[in-house]
């Protein structure tokens, strides 16, 4: 692999690693504010969910980028 591959590859990996920290980012903030928005009536998962998905609407992924993010979120969620 030539050295303006690995360039490309290192600036390619570091565009994503900081793309995912700001959809985090977004979600912990936005989450708090679908629980302060949510109705009574929702589930936790729900309210989670609606976080992730104002999250995925500010940052704009792509989309195996926002279904990795649904994944992680939806898994913690069983994991908790």
């Amino acid at each position: 692999m030539s050295a303006s591959h690995k360039l490309v590859r290192a600036k390619r990996s570091e565009t994503c690693s900081s793309l995912v920290l700001r959809m985090m980012t977004t979600l912990v903030v936005f989450g708090f504010t679908a629980f302060a928005m949510a109705s009574t009536g929702d589930t936790t998962i729900v309210r989670w969910n609606d976080a992730a998905l104002i999250a995925i609407r500010d940052t704009h992924p792509g989309p195996p980028m926002a279904a990795r993010m649904i994944s992680i979120t939806n898994t913690c969620m069983y994991d908790a």
